[in-house]
């Protein structure tokens, strides 16, 4: 379509609605004095750009960049006069440019066609009018799903004005105007990303309630209005532990081991992690119970697991594998590690559960950066499959336990004769060396 025909055709009355007549200001006046020709008929393609930033027609002829369209804008207008007009440092263009967006907002913000309702209602009861005032509204309304259409088919330009929307902080425009186009996951997810603006947790929970009973009935929001429902269970958990916790003077923990923030707003696994550093042995029923937190969301093993013994190292206490058992739910680690003996009866047997669950190489690691005792490091070092790595891990952190351990599992003597030398004579290690060798078998 040449040039001449696209402008007769956007500006026939039958395609163009009557409140979009005057897209700008009745007192504006937009001149183009730049090459605009060339720049639109090449918008469809992409056009490169050499060293200074130019774009570079097919031909080889230079094609005026966007900025350097903008600049040949004038704009007229009283409105726009103080955006592009202010005095001062500054780019002229990008100054004149933020006048021609606030002309094209302002027209895109109302571009629903106001005098509809008006008509409608107004000619309601009133015979031959009635008629000629609904005729003159379907018609507005055929041309405003025409243009709803166009925007369905430009998924990048309803993405630029929602964005626009969402900068004015017009929410309210942007959702109707993404259920007008169909789209209400969008919408919904639009709504909620609105609720979550308000700095007042009272006020947060209150929108997002709202939201949830307005914006995610649709059953196929069914997941997501699961994970609002998550959000807000915890952010009213997190409030009623915050108030308990801002003035409790009888727990030690937080004598000992003063708050750095607030937990209100944190994520699910921050306030996971401040339950166990804070209240690892509190009733159920407390708010801030690990265990009632557990129970009350979605969480993976790997993640609670994790969790729990990150949260308990920053309070220098290192659960062992058995106290984990609970937090597994119908797996348990009892069962899936079978008979875990102590640090000093020998190395346990690892159990593929617990070893798919927890890194055990990088666990070792972080009870030994957390000052975690020999005979705890012991009992992990023992999940580990290959004797050769555990040696390693065990010789690294100077843990004698795990080096008795794979040295018994190898059956070298002499490898734990040699040992021993580097071991405190009359320690518990020292001594359980002394009876490995006298009860042991060996190979050597």
């Amino acid at each position: 379509m040449s040039r001449a025909e696209n402008e007769a055709y956007w500006g026939s009355t039958d395609t163009a609605p009557s409140a979009l007549d005057n897209f700008f200001d009745e007192d504006s006046n937009v001149s183009w004095t730049g090459y605009a020709g060339g720049y639109l008929s090449q918008s469809s393609k992409t056009a490169p750009c050499n060293g200074s930033g130019n774009a570079v027609s097919h031909g080889g002829q230079p094609v005026p960049s966007c900025t350097s369209i903008t600049d040949n804008i004038t704009i007229h207008s009283v409105t726009d006069r103080a955006v592009v007009d202010i005095p001062g440092t500054g780019n002229n263009s990008e100054k004149l440019s933020k006048g021609v967006g606030k002309a094209i907002g302002e027209k895109l913000d109302s571009w629903k066609p106001p005098s509809v309702s008006i008509k409608w209602n107004s000619s309601q009861g009133q015979g031959n009018g009635y008629c000629v005032q609904c005729s003159a509204k379907d018609n507005e309304i055929s041309q405003l799903k025409k243009r709803l259409e166009e925007m369905q088919e430009r998924p990048h330009a309803t993405q630029l004005y929602v964005t626009y929307l969402k900068k004015r902080h017009n929410y309210a425009e942007a959702i109707d105007f993404l259920r007008l186009l169909g789209k209400p996951d969008d919408a919904a997810i639009l709504a909620y990303e609105f609720a979550l603006t308000s700095r007042a947790p009272e006020v947060k929970v209150k929108n997002m309630r709202k939201t949830l009973d307005n914006s995610f009935t649709d059953p196929n929001l069914s997941y997501e209005a699961k994970i609002v429902k998550e959000n807000i269970k915890l952010l009213e958990r997190q409030m009623a532990i915050d108030e308990t916790d801002h003035n409790d003077l009888t727990n030690p923990m937080l004598t000992k081991y003063p708050r750095a923030a607030n937990i209100v707003d944190k994520s699910l696994l921050t306030t996971l992690y401040y339950c166990c550093m804070y209240h690892w042995d509190s009733v159920e029923s407390h708010a801030g119970s690990p265990m009632a937190l557990r129970k009350a969301h979605s969480f993976t093993d790997h993640q609670v697991l994790w969790t729990i013994l990150r949260g308990r190292a920053r309070v220098n206490h290192w659960p062992l594998p058995n106290e984990l058992d609970s937090w597994l739910g119908s797996k348990g680690l009892l069962g899936a590690l079978g008979s875990i003996t102590s640090a000093f009866s020998g190395a346990g047997k690892a159990i593929s559960t617990l070893k798919s669950t927890l890194p055990i190489e990088q666990v070792v690691h972080t009870l030994s950066a957390s000052g975690a005792p020999a005979n705890v490091l012991a009992v992990y070092l023992a999940l580990i499959d290959s004797i050769d790595t555990r040696l390693k891990l065990a010789m690294n952190y100077k843990c004698h336990q795990g080096v008795i351990d794979a040295y018994i599992s190898q059956k070298d003597r002499d490898a734990l004769e040699k040992y021993m030398h580097e071991i405190p004579a009359g320690s518990p290690e020292y001594l359980k060396a002394e009876n490995a060798l006298k009860s042991a078998k060996w190979k050597n």
